[in-house]
C-alpha cells in the first residue's frame, strides 16, 4: 500500500539521519516535524469542541464559522505533515551524500 511504502521510506530516512548525526539528531528532526503538526491537530480538536458548545447554545452562525476554521486548520495540519515528510527525506539525502563524499 502507499501508506506502508511511505512509512518504510520515512523510517529508512530517519535511520540514515541517525547513522550520520546520532540519535539526538534523529529525535530533533522528528520533533521538528511532529510538534507543529500536533499543535495544529490540538487546535483543530478545540475548534471542534468549541463548535459543539456553540451548537448547544443555539449559535448557528458561530458553529458554522468554527466548523470552517476547523476544516482550514485540518488542511494546514495535513500540509505541515506532508512538508515534514519531504523535509525528513531531504535531510537524509543530504546526510547520506555527505557521508559518501
Amino acid at each position: 500500500s502507499a501508506l506502508g511504502d511511505a512509512m518504510t521510506t520515512i523510517s529508512g530516512s530517519v535511520g540514515v539521519v541517525r547513522a550520520t548525526v546520532g540519535v539526538a539528531g534523529a529525535v530533533i528532526l522528528c520533533a521538528m516535524v511532529i510538534l507543529p503538526t500536533a499543535n495544529l491537530l490540538i487546535n483543530k480538536v478545540f475548534l471542534d469542541i468549541s463548535g459543539g458548545v456553540a451548537d448547544l447554545l443555539g449559535l448557528k452562525k458561530e458553529r458554522e464559522f468554527l466548523a470552517q476554521m476547523s476544516g482550514v486548520v485540518g488542511f494546514l495540519a495535513a500540509i505541515t505533515a506532508f512538508i515534514g515528510v519531504f523535509f525528513i527525506i531531504a535531510v537524509s539525502v543530504i546526510a547520506a551524500t555527505g557521508v559518501n563524499v
